[in-house]
């Protein structure tokens, strides 16, 4: 029982946290009939919608296929960081940072082990990790915090991309200086990369067509009601195995909702935040997230940004920094950290990325203020 505790602790830290917030602030506020006003049912639904479509993917090895497909084309230890960098980076704007680390880090360090080569584990699952975070930041459905952000917003999907495309590049400029210059180059033989199983056809067009749904859900062409009805009769029939996402994550929003929604209705917190976000929507979005992880620090400082373009700036870089300031950097960590190889050492890598973090996050900070 301790164990399990323990494991819940370790696994969910971001939902007890936010559990309990909405527990002491609902001991404040008193539950209500406007607490059914506190949730924001499109973006949960579109979220599950998109996690379910990307299970469906994963489960049958897409992400792997297109991979290992890669792969097979390089012949440096370059060219194959730069392959398997550049997955997580560009994967990650269609299915979210985390489900591209949780398909691609895995990878990466299974090949590597078979070319003999896990002395370079270190340096591109941190890159790949750093690529995974910037990537995201490009579109709406890239993690969860842009979805909600977008939501609130109001724009449309060209103008969010628009509103990212010079971090986004100068991020991609960045990752490609890295690679060259922090990792040494030689040949490297990849013929015994192993070819991908094969993908069934007709599930591989149904889960295409659950995408298209769901991102048109997001353009407001689909309601969000039908697109998670649709997306969810596909899976049963189709692969029920696609259901089991991570609904931490999902509750982990509700509980944010809650205790958001009743720190609004706190005269003195809306006064001290207002005072706090304010026109530092940028540094304060970059702070808050190294402390409490970024879709968290969205979630809390929205309702009291002057301008919600700052703060998706803010928690799109705070997601660069401490281990937690994005939670998705913990999945590369947990795997790091289980790998039994003598080459892979969790500390580190954890000061490797750390370091890595910084030297982006700087200069990024200043485009962004200056673009802001």
């Amino acid at each position: 029982m301790i164990r399990k505790i323990k494991d819940l602790i370790k696994n969910d830290t971001v939902l007890l946290i936010a559990t309990l917030l909405a527990i002491v602030s609902s001991i404040i506020i008193t539950p209500d009939l406007e607490y059914l006003d506190y949730i924001n049912y499109r973006v949960l639904a579109i979220l599950m919608g998109l996690m379910i479509v990307m299970a469906g993917f994963k489960r049958m090895g897409v992400f792997t296929a297109v991979a290992r497909g890669l792969l097979k084309l390089t012949g440096s230890v370059h060219s194959s960081s730069m392959v398997l960098v550049m997955l997580c980076f560009f994967f990650s704007m269609a299915i979210t940072n985390d489900v591209a680390l949780i398909s691609f880090v895995p990878l990466t360090l299974e090949m590597l082990r078979l070319l003999k080569r896990e002395d370079l584990a270190i340096r591109i699952v941190a890159l790949q990790t750093v690529a995974a975070n910037l990537g995201s930041m490009a579109t709406p459905i890239g993690n969860p915090q842009n979805l909600y952000l977008y939501d609130l917003m109001g724009v449309s999907f060209g103008a969010f991309i628009k509103l990212m495309i010079v971090p986004t590049l100068l991020s991609l400029v960045f990752l490609v200086v890295a690679i060259l210059f922090s990792i040494k180059n030689e040949k490297l033989e990849t013929s015994n990369i192993n070819k991908a199983s094969k993908i069934p056809t007709v599930k591989l067009v149904a889960f295409i067509a659950l995408f298209g749904i769901n991102v048109l859900t997001v353009l407001g062409i689909v309601s969000f009601y039908v697109s998670l009805l649709i997306t969810i009769i596909v899976a049963v029939i189709l692969d029920r195995g696609a259901l089991f996402i991570d609904y931490a994550l999902l509750l982990t929003f509700f509980m944010f909702f809650v205790f958001i929604g009743n720190m609004q209705r706190i005269e003195s917190i809306v006064t001290m935040l207002n005072t706090l976000v304010a026109g530092k929507e940028l540094e304060v979005g970059i702070l808050f997230s190294q402390v409490i992880s970024n879709v968290p620090a969205a979630m809390l400082l929205s309702p009291f940004a002057e301008s919600l373009q700052g703060l998706l700036y803010g928690v799109s870089l705070g997601g660069l920094g401490t281990l937690i300031a994005s939670m998705a950097s913990l999945i590369s960590y947990k795997y790091i950290a289980r790998s039994e190889s003598s080459k892979i050492s969790s500390s580190k890598y954890l000061f490797y990325f750390t370091i890595v973090c910084i030297i982006f996050l700087i200069p990024l900070y200043v485009v962004v203020k200056f673009l802001m």
